[in-house]
């Protein structure tokens, strides 16, 4: 069933967001033409860099759960499966990542173990920061309480996760260990939304707001919110309606969500330059 509405969501998704595209064409053409280059290239350098934080959860958090594995290979696994985010499904990548994790001699029960840190990790640090940001811009407004609710979900969750792979003999995570995985996670999300806050200043007077603490919330509240709606491949759809909403800008609902579609152009760039820096990088060390 879920899969089912995943595959009709994703075209519906898809669909709205080109009927947006193409009912704010006009203005796309004019926010685009007087892009900042400076500014996106700055974001484009800077969601290469986040693939750097990637590969420091990896290690981390596999480390934490008893496994042996070294920066070098953790990255050079993440940045070599990065084509895989784009196939159908949104799975892909994570599937290639642990197959070569296990190749590396990292056990089954330690990949779950990653596999779930990774995920419930990244949606309660987005949601709780994201979303205490959020309700501290716009308490007063609709997204004020929905945003709070999601601050404190993410707190919750932090704080049960080490008690909920106790209980369950999954893992035994140490203070130590968690405190690192929490600690690359935050910085991996940290550096995300700078990535956006910096696509946000490449079109002047696009977002009325240049805080940055608003701007990068708003973004990380608006992930959080796609992430955990498991019918979306990638938040496709429900990222850019959330940040539709929630940012503040002269520009339509329509016209927002079409730019803040642009920044999937900008992560998508930046995956393709580090997957080449990669391929060369690795097929060069292989050739020597």
């Amino acid at each position: 069933m879920i899969r089912a509405f995943r595959l009709f969501f994703l075209p519906l998704a898809f669909g709205c967001l080109c009927y947006f595209v193409w009912g704010a064409r006009h203005t796309l053409i004019s926010v685009f033409g007087s892009a900042r280059v400076t500014y996106l290239a700055a974001a484009i350098a800077g969601w290469c860099m986040v693939h750097l934080m990637a590969a420091a959860f990896a290690v981390a958090a596999l480390n934490g759960c008893g496994a042996r594995i070294g920066y070098a290979a953790a990255l050079r696994i993440h940045v070599l499966n990065l084509p895989a985010r784009y196939l159908p499904g949104g799975i892909w990548h994570t599937v290639g990542r642990v197959a070569d994790f296990a190749g590396q001699g990292v056990g089954r029960r330690q990949l779950t173990a990653f596999v779930l840190l990774e995920n419930a990790l990244a949606a309660a640090v987005t949601l709780m920061f994201g979303g205490a940001s959020v309700w501290h811009f716009h308490a007063t407004q609709e997204w004020g309480e929905i945003a709070l609710l999601g601050a404190l979900g993410g707190a919750l969750a932090l704080s049960l996760i080490p008690i909920l792979f106790r209980r369950s003999a999954l893992a035994e995570l140490s203070p130590a260990a968690y405190v690192k995985m929490v600690s690359a996670m935050l910085i991996f999300w940290l550096v995300a939304a700078t990535t956006f806050v910096l696509f946000s200043y490449s079109f002047p007077n696009v977002i009325d707001s240049t805080s940055f603490p608003e701007v990068g919330g708003a973004y990380l509240f608006s992930w959080g919110v796609g992430y955990i709606a498991f019918f979306a491949p990638q938040g496709l759809g429900i990222f850019e309606a959330v940040a539709g909403s929630v940012l503040r800008s002269a520009l339509s609902f329509g016209e927002l969500v079409s730019v803040v579609v642009g920044f999937r152009m900008v992560v998508l760039f930046a995956d393709v330059i580090t997957w080449g820096i990669g391929v060369i990088v690795w097929g060069m060390r292989q050739k020597g």
